[in-house]
């Protein structure tokens, strides 16, 4: 018996990394989440609390400057 089941993608445009290289090492880092309806990874952190700008995910933009809508919160490594 077959289920005809699809595989589920858990990032459609495999884009979205699933350990962002400077997200992981900021203090300010929440976590990652898997939107339910369209199977996208989700980033947050205290400066972006619903979702990270794909350009700091990606490290188009160090986020050691502002940038837009972060609200003065900025990367700050962790220290060990």
């Amino acid at each position: 018996m077959s289920l005809n089941m699809k595989p589920i993608e858990l990032d459609k445009s495999f884009e979205i990394p699933v350990y962002p290289e400077q997200c992981t090492f900021c203090q300010n880092y929440i976590g990652m989440t898997t939107n339910k309806t369209t199977f996208e990874i989700v980033h947050s952190c205290k400066a972006y609390p619903k979702r990270i700008p794909r350009e700091i995910l990606l490290n188009k933009i160090i986020h050691t400057t502002p940038y837009k809508g972060d609200h003065g919160i900025l990367f700050k490594k962790i220290e060990k």
